[in-house]
């Protein structure tokens, strides 16, 4: 079976399906590998609980980039044939299923579940996979979630961790009906899932981008957005007040959003910016 994966320099001499992704200056050496195929018995005590899928599609998040650095800082150095199979969200049809396994039947679409702080049906909370490109791969079928026929394979393979994210931080945020929300890094992944969860819905949504942009391209998307404010122009005005703020990147925007937060308000993020270790280029 087939991979995506980080390679080392003699894996990369090697190799058909090859490129060089740079990430903050460095190159980063990227290929198709061939790998066994993962066996699974259905019989097995091992695997009553679990699915094998076949992967159709998949998609790389902002995490993978800070794996693929971290990575890349082990194996760029390697004189030996070494390579990490990458990716975090993907889609693909179940083959197989224990005898525990009544959720899921041969031929199902799925896509991960990455619930979190909690697992369901007993299994590990958060994301299931740091190697979803591996074209077939076992799971607790507790980390699986069944497609929805409107939504085609190639989708489906990058929707789960923003979905899901997007989900969590509304409800722990609980807007309310006229509420004047904030969006940040709004021309991110993540704040388009955000915006389309909040789209029709009866709130005052604005967004803040931190160089401003392609921040008309976002405007034309999300035609009921009030506002788009610069953090490198004007910034955010100091008598508009925010009832809820959805954060991307904590560590870019918070502090300076503590002006512009109203009464009882409520703040959600997902993350940081800054997720790679300052002295990752040096252990290249």
């Amino acid at each position: 079976m087939r991979a995506l994966a980080v390679v080392s320099p003699s894996v990369y001499q090697k190799i058909e399906n090859k490129c060089v992704f740079s990430i903050d200056e460095v190159e980063v050496l990227l290929g198709f590998v061939d790998i066994p195929k993962t066996e699974f018995d259905s019989t097995s005590q091992q695997n009553v609980n679990s699915v094998l899928i076949r992967k159709v599609s998949f998609s790389l998040n902002y995490r993978d980039l800070a794996l693929m650095q971290l990575v890349w800082s082990k194996i760029g150095i390697a004189e030996n044939d070494i390579f990490y199979p990458i990716g975090s969200d993907f889609a693909g049809y179940v083959e197989a299923v224990g005898k525990n396994v009544t959720a899921f039947q041969a031929g199902d679409l799925v896509l991960a579940n990455s619930s979190y702080p909690d697992g369901e049906h007993g299994s590990a909370h958060g994301i299931p996979s740091n190697h979803s490109s591996k074209e077939y791969e076992i799971f607790h079928f507790g980390k699986l979630m069944k497609v929805p026929s409107f939504i085609l394979p190639a989708e489906a393979g990058a929707l789960g961790i923003g979905t899901q994210t997007a989900g969590s931080m509304i409800r722990k945020a609980s807007p309310k009906p006229g509420d004047n929300i904030l969006v940040t890094s709004v021309t991110s992944n993540t704040a388009f899932f955000l915006l389309n969860s909040l789209w029709d819905e009866r709130y005052n949504v604005y967004g803040i981008s931190f160089s401003g942009s392609n921040t008309e391209r976002v405007k034309q998307q999300f035609p009921f957005i009030k506002e788009i404010f610069s953090v490198k122009t004007k910034g955010l005005p100091p008598d508009l007040g925010f009832d809820v703020v959805l954060d991307a990147f904590s560590d870019t925007y918070l502090e300076m959003l503590t002006l512009n937060l109203n009464m009882d308000a409520r703040y959600v993020t997902c993350g940081v910016y800054n997720q790679i270790p300052a002295n990752w280029k040096k252990e290249k």
